[in-house]
């Protein structure tokens, strides 16, 4: 049998190679050294210098002088000048530890409610009334029904105008036609209202020594006793004017049957007479 050293003698080669190579001591003396530094950074990190606290600010007290009013005025004394605050000493900031920057986490953009029209701002934030409604309608109903009476009233004064127009100038018409009748049968009852009595007028003798022959015509008023009042030439019914004088002569003397209308005798304005000279023989009305 072999001895306990001759099989223990590789182990023991072992042994020293692995002792003596320096990777096996170089990893524990790395290690210590990286505690001994982290532990040092961080009594470093934990232990901070506390700036002296600020000293206190001076306190000032601020007093004014009241002078209660005697009996003769006094000159308002000047006022003394407030003491001006003493500078306070401004405060040290305390250093403070810089830390890493931390990235804000990425956040999706929210998209933005459409914005409201002005419109649809007024109907949510008011919405409409019922009683508001029907008072408008009400209202706008009331304006029709009073333009409609309005324009029926002007329609009916304007219908009412042109009724009365048109009266009038059938009256017109009427009266203008009654006026012609009248007149016509004035006319006509006047040149048939002959004399009762009449002579014919001389016949000038200048007029028969130069020869002259004509008409004249007289126009007088029948009075209610049937005599002649105020005759006269009508303007352009004479020819010549040696025939006035007999023509107006003989005319005073005619003589009527008095007019009767209602019992009563009246004038007759308006009778006319022609006298016709000729030289045959004396002209007869």
């Amino acid at each position: 049998m072999l001895p306990d050293n001759t099989l223990n003698a590789p182990l023991l080669t072992a042994e020293r190679a692995v002792s003596s190579s320096p990777r096996v001591w170089c990893l524990p003396l790395i290690a210590t050294l990286t505690l001994h530094a982290s532990a040092a950074g961080l009594i470093y990190l934990g232990w901070q210098p506390q700036p002296p606290p600020p000293p206190e600010a001076a306190r000032s007290i601020k007093t004014q002088l009241v002078v209660m009013p005697s009996s003769a005025a006094q000159p308002p004394m000047p006022e003394r000048p407030e003491p001006e605050p003493k500078a306070v000493p401004a405060a040290v900031p305390e250093p403070v530890a810089e830390s890493e920057p931390v990235t804000p986490p990425v956040t999706a953009p929210v998209a933005a409610p459409p914005a409201k029209t002005p419109s649809q701002q007024t109907s949510v934030a008011t919405p409409p009334d019922a009683t508001a409604i029907a008072r408008k309608q009400a209202e706008q109903q009331r304006q029709r029904e009073l333009a409609q009476q309005q324009e029926a009233a002007a329609q009916a004064h304007q219908a009412a105008e042109a009724l009365a127009q048109a009266r009038q100038q059938a009256a017109e018409r009427e009266a203008a036609r009654q006026r012609a009748a009248a007149a016509a049968a004035k006319a006509a009852d006047v040149s048939s209202y002959t004399p009762l009595t009449k002579a014919a007028p001389d016949y000038p003798r200048r007029a028969l020594s130069r020869r002259l022959e004509g008409d004249c015509t007289v126009e007088y008023t029948v009075l209610p006793d049937g005599r002649v009042s105020d005759p006269q030439i009508v303007p352009g019914a004479c020819e010549e004017q040696i025939f006035v004088r007999p023509s107006l002569a003989a005319a005073k003397d005619f003589v009527y049957q008095p007019r009767m209308i209602n019992g009563q005798p009246v004038a007759v304005p308006g009778v006319r007479n022609t006298f016709r000279y000729r030289l045959e023989t004396v002209s007869r009305p």
